[in-house]
């Protein structure tokens, strides 16, 4: 590559529903572009493999389009999968009392969650030191099992459950967008304009709650507790009371095309399903 191309008003990453991208960075002008695709959308997934058929993809996402232009850089490996990516916490206290002495879980033996998020290696990380400070405290093996797990579930549970709640209502999203001509209930209307019209635009106003909402993100502060304190609340309020024409200037572009006319642009066929 010939270094990270200007940035625009539209990111280079973002979720459609149907999916979800983004470009990462790495060393000696590199840079990685990861595309999930829901599980439902079989025949997506089977074709997004096929180079011609990723490239096509970048080109229509205007936050991708500049880091694949064949004047800005070129492929050097094949596309790569990944699969199975299911969420799993194992529990090595069962009923009060430790399933096997001296062992202990570090990393994905212990939680597995959705590489999209990025916390695998800040999961593992923070357990580390969780169980180096138990072996240091407790010398009996069932105080240390009963220690190191009632430490990681009270450090990284929450985290887990947010991202499986998290996961949960993407792949309801994504269901949704098999029918564009299905009508969402009114309590998904309304929370859906509460975090794109009132949420997402508060953060991009104010700079304090998007620091709150990053130090969330980043594991520095618990998930999703910044946004219930009052003060929180009554800033976004106030932004979704506004209404869409005063915060105009504060929406973003569209991130890409909507489904069906991804679908048609790669020329696949609407049906989610393989034969």
């Amino acid at each position: 590559g010939l270094g990270d191309p200007p940035r625009g008003r539209v990111a280079a990453s973002g979720d459609l529903g149907f999916l979800k991208f983004a470009v990462f960075p790495a060393d000696n002008g590199t840079f990685s572009i990861t595309l999930a695709v829901p599980e439902v959308e079989e025949r997506l997934r089977a074709a997004v493999v096929r180079p011609e058929i990723l490239d096509q993809i970048c080109q229509r996402l205007p936050g991708i389009a500049p880091w694949t232009d064949p004047a800005h850089s070129r492929a050097v490996s094949k596309v790569h999968a990944m699969g199975e990516l299911e969420s799993r916490w194992r529990d090595f206290v069962v009923g009060g009392r430790p399933a096997a002495r001296n062992l202990f879980s570090v990393g994905d033996s212990l939680a597995r969650t959705n590489p999209l998020y990025g916390r695998g290696c800040s999961f593992a990380v923070i357990e580390a030191h969780l169980l180096r400070d138990v072996l240091c405290d407790e010398a009996d093996p069932d105080a240390r099992a009963l220690a190191y797990d009632r430490l990681v579930r009270r450090e990284l549970r929450p985290f887990y459950d947010d991202m499986v709640r998290q996961d949960r209502s993407a792949a309801k999203r994504a269901q949704a967008e098999l029918d564009p001509d299905a009508k969402p209930s009114l309590r998904s209307r309304l929370i859906h304009a509460f975090v794109e019209d009132g949420v997402a635009i508060a953060l991009r106003q104010d700079i304090e709650l998007f620091r709150q909402a990053m130090r969330a993100f980043h594991m520095l502060a618990p998930p999703a507790r910044w946004l219930l304190r009052p003060a929180t609340l009554a800033k976004v309020m106030r932004v979704w009371a506004r209404g869409r024409r005063a915060n105009a200037p504060l929406y973003r572009e569209p991130p890409g095309p909507r489904r069906p006319e991804m679908l048609a642009a790669l020329g696949l066929p609407a049906t989610a399903k393989l034969a």
